[in-house]
């Protein structure tokens, strides 16, 4: 083997990039191409710099500044641009040349929108959108909060729960915000209640309400009966007047949704015949 300097390539992103000058060990017989480590991580770092360079991409630099600008973690600008490490990883896998480090494929497919995205805005005004997910966060903080101090049952649920929206949040038309996690949490929820209604099991039963006590927690308070009464006051006449408790229900509801209300519908029928007592 001989060192050598020539023109080599590389894939990224599926796009042989061309490097000259790259230093290699060469067969002077056979022709055969070896590289030692720092002469193949400076053709990594160069065959990147080029395609940046070529596609007019950011740089690493320029992307942890807008990072800090805008106080996003690398995370969450990730998944912000609906990319995440483990997805760049597995795109790249079959490349033996493509995967120098999931932050640099992070870093290089997230540039194309992070300009477009957020450059106009204004950094000490801007708030991350629901799309960065916000309450997933919350919710694997606490999954590795209940890991660390042993309490089983709550991580188990907790750890259910991120699968399912990450699984959710990964089918085509979804944007994985805040709504539909708690879409999700509310399902889950569901089927647990469904279990306890059919369940003698002390212990299950115990379990079951454990969960959703866990679960709930990550949903918006609702309002309680006598919140409900107070919050139809202004609708009170309608409702009393109206032909029957579906009519009537169908009037609270108008107003509850149209004030923003998070309430449970069954509170809101208590409430209702409360009303009409």
């Amino acid at each position: 083997m001989i060192v050598k300097r020539g023109t080599l390539r590389l894939p990224v992103i599926g796009e042989a990039v061309a490097v000259p000058s790259a230093a290699h060990l060469g067969c002077p017989q056979c022709g055969q191409i070896v590289l030692r480590f720092q002469n193949a991580k400076r053709l990594g770092e160069d065959s990147i710099a080029r395609y940046h360079k070529k596609h007019g991409l950011l740089s690493a630099d320029g992307i942890r500044t807008i990072r800090e600008q805008f106080n996003l973690t690398q995370d969450r600008l990730a998944r912000l641009l609906r990319y995440t490490p483990r997805d760049h990883e597995s795109e790249l896998a079959p490349e033996a040349h493509d995967a120098p480090s999931a932050r640099a494929w992070l870093s290089l497919a997230a540039v194309r929108e992070t300009p477009r995205r957020i450059r106009g805005m204004e950094p000490r005004s801007w708030s991350p959108p629901e799309a960065i997910d916000m309450l997933l966060d919350e919710i694997k903080t606490a999954m590795f909060k209940a890991m660390k101090e042993g309490r089983t049952i709550e991580k188990e649920v907790l750890r259910v729960v991120v699968g399912e929206i990450t699984t959710n949040a990964a089918r085509p038309g979804m944007t994985g915000g805040d709504d539909e996690a708690r879409a999700v949490i509310r399902k889950l929820i569901k089927s647990n209640e469904e279990t306890l209604a059919a369940s003698e099991d002390p212990t299950q039963r115990a379990d079951l309400e454990l969960e959703n006590r866990t679960l709930t927690g990550f949903l918006p308070q609702s309002l309680s009966i006598e919140q409900i009464v107070a919050a139809l006051d202004s609708v009170k006449d309608a409702i009393r007047s109206a032909g029957s408790d579906g009519q009537a229900t169908g009037v609270a509801m108008k107003q509850l949704k149209a004030s923003g209300a998070v309430v449970n519908g069954k509170d809101v029928s208590a409430a209702v015949r409360q009303m009409r007592a």
